[in-house]
């Protein structure tokens, strides 16, 4: 018997060929697998979201269509939100799936919720974490999620160690909490090195205090002392905000030397070529529900040292490890494991071959999704 397709509608911040960071490329990668499933998808991606720019003052960008099908519709304005929903009327989706407890009140604006249509929050950040490792009470992205918990038919969380994060400050959505995982990109796998040559590190990410990038400012110099011709390539910044970005890149280069080399934001095949010509990446984040860059640097092949917090002990612990895990907020510890990696040709294959043989592409992660959706 044929199955009918899904009505799907995404709603999510700067979807791809726009990227600013993980939510994204999740966001991009579901979409591309729905439609690759035959199912009908639409997108409202508030790209540059201006709250308070007055009526009639942006344009609405004409609509898209993603190169597997998906119909996509960027919104800049609060006006934008229901000249959408009026030309996107006749669409009554089976799922609203929302990236981001911001947008919540925009779903319901957008969609008049039917008896038919089921309401998925994705949860791609923990804010109530996040603003633990940050020494903040409340933010308006808590404020936000905690509403769209409440509201949500079901959530999703990619990890079983974020789910038992999220579930200590929100015991009240176990009965709807589901723990589904993300995929990583098709990427290059990395050149095998000899000793010879000058080691790579690589340094994947945001340039933020709870990404842990003061950490690794602060334990580049040891590991130079070690290995004075260490290439340290970065790939990151802080978007829309190029103040702060340039900050955070002058402590870098600072701590780095002439050797490091700030790359900016690049696109995925840039950052495959990184991480197929890298010895070693750090992930020094002192909060995660996954980690989609770990996810890719693992599915390489690459030797990796992350901090010892949910999305990443998901990914790296177990039997075998493919991994190094090391206390978050702790520059000396970060430091040793980049050395005793960049120092050891031996445990870097070992355990590069044990990430790379239990990575998951998103064509694999897809029957998960399937599955919930149906």
């Amino acid at each position: 018997m044929k199955i009918s397709p899904l009505k799907i509608l995404h709603i999510t911040r700067d979807f791809p060929p726009v990227s600013k960071g993980g939510i994204s490329i999740a966001a991009g990668e579901l979409v591309r697998a729905a439609c690759l499933a035959g199912h009908d998808i639409r997108v409202c991606s508030f790209d540059a979201w201006r709250p308070k720019a007055q009526a009639k003052s942006l344009p609405l960008a004409t609509e898209e269509q993603s190169p597997e099908g998906a119909r996509v519709q960027r919104l800049r304005a609060p006006d934008h939100i229901a000249r959408v929903a009026r030309q996107w009327a006749d669409f009554q989706p089976d799922w609203v799936h929302v990236h981001h407890g911001m947008l919540w009140q925009a779903a319901d604006e957008l969609v008049p919720i039917g008896p038919k249509t089921r309401r998925l929050l994705h949860v791609h950040v923990d804010q109530a974490e996040m603003n633990r490792v940050r020494g903040v009470a409340s933010t308006l992205s808590l404020t936000a999620q905690q509403a769209a918990l409440t509201q949500a038919d079901v959530i999703v969380i990619p990890s079983a160690p974020a789910a038992a994060l999220l579930l200590r400050t929100s015991p009240e959505v176990a009965g709807r909490l589901r723990v589904v995982g993300l995929g990583h990109t098709p990427l290059v796998r990395p050149v095998a090195h000899g000793n010879d040559h000058a080691r790579r590190l690589l340094i994947v990410g945001r340039f933020d205090h709870a990404k842990g990038t003061a950490d690794v400012i602060e334990a580049l110099p040891t590991v130079r002392a070690t290995f004075p011709d260490l290439q340290v390539r970065v790939v990151g910044g802080v978007p829309d905000n190029p103040r702060a970005e340039r900050r955070w890149r002058e402590r870098l280069e600072a701590a780095g030397g002439a050797q490091l080399s700030c790359l900016g934001w690049q696109s995925p095949a840039s950052v495959a070529a990184e991480m197929a010509a890298a010895d070693v990446a750090v992930f020094a984040s002192h909060a995660e529900t996954w980690g989609l860059a770990l996810a890719d640097a693992l599915a390489a092949g690459l030797a990796v040292v992350a901090t010892d917090v949910a999305g990443h002990r998901a990914q790296l612990s177990g039997h075998p490890p493919c991994g190094l895990l090391v206390p978050p907020g702790d520059p000396a510890a970060l430091a040793a494991g980049v050395t005793q990696l960049l120092d050891d040709r031996a445990l870097r294959q070992q355990l590069g071959e044990q990430a790379a043989a239990r990575a998951q592409s998103w064509p694999a992660v897809w029957p998960a999704w399937e599955a919930l959706l149906r």
